[in-house]
Order: structure tokens, then sequence, then C-alpha cells
């Protein structure tokens, strides 16, 4: 909603052109007081625009009529206005009243001058630019009037409106939030339900039913307090569904109470939503319903009271505070005075005059507002960043938020600077030392953006890999009969694994052993008889029968798998083996050494040539994601290879070279094959070579050797 305060400007000479004009007779008008002088709110219904007007100027312009002459007019303003004309003469009445009929016209209000913005000059093409790429983040959607849904719903929300129902939905939301942390919160929630696509579709047409009550609960309050909602729309910011409704005639309220009701109600409808759900989630047991409540709930309070409640973004909690401050340009007013107070710092000259409280309210909200909306920008930029990655479609995230960076943050510091040096007034006033000082300034603040050192970072999703592991394999062939371990069971050398099944083997086993006794028998008939020739041959046959049956004892010995070092069995879902059939030198499972927390993070190239031994690794796994593990590198990726990985095992895709890292893991959670996403420091780089280094990955490498 744009607010427009409009003031007759100041220091104009020669005598003006007379054009009267008329308001326009659609005009929704509402006047207050504020800090003791009396405003009037005008809304353009057309436009659906909010403009701000000092109560004698509205005064003045209900008196407008292009039919009078100047005279006449004059005349008229000091029968009807007589104090808003005072005691000023008749030409500086009449500049007032051509300054304010000028205003009117430009602004739309003026009969017949249209409701159109004032058409951009060139100057602002780079920000027209910035703002279309970035509001591919911001899509806006109108979707239907919501007057008759409400006329349906009336009675109950003046029910819910009433003092005594808002007392018991506190009790009731207090009550259930400490039902809620007593039965554990988010500690129960299973951080593999968001693995399943049908969880995030779940979850996202909760989010969207959430904040549709959210803003229909603002559409309700408008109504009761004798406003009008004709919109409900749909915005999708970085793709997440949130409606939207134009309730602008909340600013026609005379009452800041009421406001702030209107402002406060999506908020208090979500965190009533959560206390709700709460109930039915200490009901059900552990299953895809009670993750997806416990999300909601979570959303729909933590969430909404962090992120809508805060003031430092242009949502609900801003409203707020800039009516319970009586402030409503507080943005814009905090950023002016910011500006106000760097100018007059650096040129000299005076400033915005204002008391010492508004002064703390502006400078604090201003420098707390700007450090937000860096902090969110880079937020959302990382979000959009990892979103896109797996898609190879980063670049579109890195083009969208950097638009928006550059409109929101880039072009206002550089009109600011560049206004610096255009001000005439500032450069009469400023002294040689100012001048220096200011050049000196933006030097550093060039510096600063492409030459001060930045850190640098690898930052993807992985999947942690065995370092030297030993397989498990089979000598001799068989059938899986028994496992005697599993996945991150501690094993010693020579300890049994599992017992494998070979029927054929057992048969020869069982016939070499008859034939062995045979043998031994005719041996000791043939000692017995006396016969020399005899007794050497069945001794030939004796020792060969022992022989055989040996080697097929030794054979059926190697059925049973046992570990070949000591260390904790790092194969996953073993049992499915078991009724299965293992050739020989297949690999039954793999053991990772007993050193803890040495893995293998796979890399591709571009990243590999980034990792040095010795950097900082930072890894949070799907499994365990409020844990964060912190490690260093061991080893280059381009010196070390996954000499562990069976062939065809290794890493898919552009995943080539492996960082061995050690994480110290003293619970021992950490497994190989867990996925995750891991940040790896890579010292210190500087923006421009960030920059020309991005660019020239971005080009080709058969357009690079042209």
């Amino acid at each position: 909603m744009e607010q427009t305060r409009i003031e007759p400007p100041a220091g104009r000479t020669g005598k003006p052109p007379w054009r009267a004009c008329a308001l326009r007779a659609d005009l929704i008008v509402t006047e207050t007081r504020r800090h003791g002088e009396r405003i009037a709110v005008v809304k353009d219904p057309i436009a659906h625009r909010f403009y701000e007007m000092p109560g004698a100027d509205w005064t003045i312009a209900r008196e407008l009529d292009p039919g009078l002459s100047l005279a006449a007019l004059l005349a008229r303003l000091r029968e009807t206005c007589p104090e808003e004309c005072g005691d000023m003469s008749d030409r500086a009445l009449a500049r007032r009243v051509a300054a304010l009929c000028g205003e009117l016209r430009s602004l739309g209000l003026a009969a017949g001058a249209g409701t159109s913005r004032p058409r951009p000059t060139g100057r602002g093409s780079l920000r027209r630019v910035a703002r279309a790429l970035s509001a591919i983040l911001f899509l806006r959607v109108r979707l239907f009037d919501p007057e008759t849904l409400l006329q349906i719903a009336g009675p109950a929300c003046s029910a819910l409106l009433r003092p005594s129902s808002q007392r018991l939905a506190a009790g009731f939301v207090v009550i259930s939030a400490a039902a809620f942390f007593l039965a554990g919160a988010t500690g129960s929630f299973d951080p593999g339900w968001l693995r399943h696509p049908s969880s995030w579709v779940a979850l996202y047409l909760g989010i969207a039913g959430l904040k549709f009550f959210h803003e229909m609960a603002h559409a309700a309050v408008v109504r009761h307090y004798g406003g009008r909602v004709h919109e409900v729309g749909m915005m999708l910011v970085a793709g997440l569904p949130l409606f939207y409704v134009e309730a602008s005639d909340s600013y026609l309220f005379p009452h800041k109470r009421q406001r702030i009701a209107v402002a406060a109600a999506g908020i208090a409808a979500e965190l009533l939503i959560a206390a709700l759900l709460v109930w039915p989630w200490l009901l059900l047991t552990a299953g895809f319903t009670r993750d997806l409540l416990l999300a909601l709930i979570v959303l729909a309070s933590l969430t909404t009271i962090l992120f809508n409640a805060n003031p430092l973004m242009r949502f609900d909690g801003y409203y707020i505070l800039a009516d319970a401050l009586d402030i409503p340009d507080l943005r814009q007013r905090s950023r002016a005075y910011c500006a106000a107070v760097v100018r007059r710092w650096l040129l000299g000259g005076s400033g915005q005059t204002v008391t010492g409280r508004r002064a703390w309210i502006y400078g604090s909200y201003g420098v707390a507002s700007q450090l937000y909306l860096v902090a969110i920008i880079f937020g959302l930029w990382r979000f959009v960043s990892v979103l896109l990655e797996p898609y190879g479609l980063k670049w579109i995230g890195h083009i969208v938020v950097g638009a928006w960076a550059f409109g929101s943050i880039v072009l206002p510091l550089c009109s600011f600077v560049a206004g610096l040096w255009r001000n005439p007034e500032g450069r009469k006033q400023a002294a040689p030392r100012r001048r220096l000082v200011l050049g000196t300034v933006t030097a550093i603040l060039l510096a600063a953006a492409l030459l001060v050192p930045i850190p640098r970072a690898v930052e993807r999703s992985c999947t942690l890999e065995a370092v030297e592991a030993n397989a498990v394999r089979t000598s001799e062939a068989g059938f899986v009969e028994k496992i005697l371990a599993s996945e991150g069971d501690p094993v010693v050398v020579g300890q049994p694994v599992a017992i494998l099944r070979n029927r054929a083997l057992d048969a020869d086993w069982e016939a070499a052993k008859v034939h062995l006794a045979q043998a031994e028998a005719r041996r000791a008939a043939a000692i017995s008889g006396g016969n020399g020739q005899e007794f050497h041959l069945m001794r030939a046959e004796a020792t060969s029968a022992r022989a055989r049956c040996d080697d097929l004892e030794r054979r059926r010995n190697a059925l049973v798998l046992r570990a070949p070092i000591s260390g904790t069995i790092a194969t996953r879902d073993l049992t499915h083996l078991v009724g299965t059939r293992l050739d020989t030198g297949a690999t039954f499972c793999v053991i990772r050494p007993s050193r803890n927390g040495d893995f293998l993070i796979p890399l591709d190239e571009k990243a590999a040539r980034l990792v040095k031994q010795g950097a900082d690794v930072a890894l949070r796994t799907t499994a365990f994601p409020a844990i964060r593990y912190a490690g260093s590198v061991t080893k280059d990726p381009l010196s070390s290879s996954p000499n562990s990985l069976e062939p065809g095992q290794s890493s898919p895709g552009t995943e080539t070279h492996y960082a061995r890292v050690q994480i110290p893991d003293p619970e021992g959670r950490l497994r190989p094959g867990m996925t995750g996403r891991v940040r790896i420091g890579c010292g210190t780089t500087t923006l421009a070579a960030a920059v020309a280094e991005g660019v020239m990955d971005f080009v080709r490498l058969d357009v690079r050797l042209r």
C-alpha cells in the first residue's frame, strides 16, 4: 500500500500559472489526528492507493472549483476556511492553491486527471530491469472477490472478535502450547518423513491452507469494522504459496487500535489453528499424519511469530509497530533519516530536525531493517541455490536473487552516493576536508566491494564414503543361510559375520569322508595280510582321499565369512541377502576401520581445485539435521582416490574426486552412505575475482579455446 504525503513545494518564485481543479467525486476520505495534528487519509478506489494530506490542505482542496475565477476562489476560501488561510496575503494564498492543484493533478486525485502513475524516466531503467527479474520470486495472481464468503462467515467472525471470545481463545492457545511442549514438541519429529515426495506435496498444501485462513482473518476484521475487501490473490514467494487480500480500507479506520487489530488478525488466526492441531497430534500414533500435523503446528506458530510478527520486513509486524508508534511511513522515514545523517556527516549543513525519541526510533529501525534485508536476501539466495542445484539450474537462482539484491541494495546505495556529488547545495556547503572525506569514503566502498577479501567455501549435497574399507568377500560360492552382524556392529579380526550353505559341497565332503574311511580300511587290511605291494597302493589311495577330504573341509570352513580387520560393519540392510546366492569373489559387506570419523566426500573437478588439506569442514546429515559436525580435510581431493570403492561403486555424474575428511563423532552416529550437506572452507577471495571466476566457469571450454 502506497502512502504519499501531499505538501506544497517550498521555494517557488514567480507567478504560478492559474489552473484550477476539483477533487474527484469517488475519493474516500477519513480524517484522524496524529501527534496533535489533523490528517486526512485519502483512498483512490480505482488505483487502490492511499495518500495523506495535512488537514488544512484537505479543507482547502474540498473548496476548489474550476468554474470560479482566482479572486472569487480566494474570497470563498477566506470565508469558508478562515483558520487555514490565516493572515496570508492573496499572493501567498494563490501560490498555495496553485501548488495544491498541481499536486492533486500529478497524483490523479483531480477530476479528469486520470489515475495512472507518472511515466518513469530513463534514469530508472536499471532499476526496472532488476525489478522485472526479481519479480519472478514474487509472482502475484488475483483469484476472486471474497465478499460473498465474508457475508456467510460474518456472524461467526463477529462472535470470535468479542472480548470474551478473544480471552477464551488466548487461554486455549496457552493451554495447547503447554501440552505441546510437555509432549516432547519437535523432538518427536522424524526427519526421514521429508524424504518422500508425498510429504512435500502434503506440506505444500498445508502451508497454502494456513496462509489462506491467515489472509481471510485480515479480511474478516476489515469487514467487521466497516471496511470492504474485494480481492483475494496468491503470491508465490520463491515457490512458496502465500495468499493476500486487498485490505487497504484499514487505512481509513480512524482509531489505530482498529488498524492494529487488522494487522494482528492473521497472526492470531494461525496461532489458533496451531492450537487446534495440537490435540489430534497428541492422539495420533507415529506416522505420516502425525509428522504432517507437527510440521504445520511449527509453521503456524513459531515460524509465524519469527517472520510475520517481525517488524523489520513489511509484513504484519511492521504495520502493527507503525500504527503503535503512530508513524505510518516508518520504513521510508527511517531510511530518509539515516541517509540525512550520513549526508550531514559527509557534507555538513543541517539535516532533518526530529526529537530525541524520534531520532532514536528512526536510526535504530533504519539500520536494523537494512541489515535484516541483507540477511534475508542472502538466506533466500542460499535456499534457491540449494533447491535448484540438483537440476543444474543454480545459475537461475543467482540471476533472479542477484537482481533483487541489485535493485534493493546496490542501486539505492549508488543513487545515494551519486546524489552526494550531484547535490548543488551539498557542494556549496562542503569544505575541502569534507570533499576529501567523501571521496575517500567512496573509494573505500568501491575497494570493499571489489578488493576486500571475502570468505569462500564449497557447499554441496554429499554422500559419505568409507575410507580404506575392507570388503568381506566369498572364497566359495553358496547361499546366505545366516547373518551374524548388521550395520554399525563392531567386529574383530576373524569374527564370523555370516554363514553360507553349499549343498553340493556338503555332499562331496560326505562322500569324501566315506571314501577316506574305505581307503583306511583297505590299507589296514593290506598291512594285516603282509602284502607289501598292495600296502603301498592302499596307502597312496588313503593319502589322496585324506587330502581331498581336508580340501573339502577347508572349502566348507570358508563358507563361514569372517572379518578381515577390526572395525565396524558399514553396509546397510544385510538382512535382505538371506537366501541369496553369492558367487566366488562376491562382496558380502564392507568393514570400516575403527578410526572414528574418517570419510571420503565426493567432489566435482571445479570444487576439488578449491579444497586444500587442513580446510575446515561443517556437515549436517539428513538423519540428524539438528547436529552440526565439524572437522577438517586431511588430504587434497586432487591427490586422493577412492581406493576402497569397488568398480562401479564410485559416485555418479561429474563427482570424480574425493576429499578425505576427519570428522570427530564421539557418539558413533555417522555411517558411510549417509546423505547430507557439507560446507568446506576454501580460504578467501575478492568479489571481483569471484565474479570473474564464475563467468569463466560458465563459459564452455571449447568456446574459451577459440
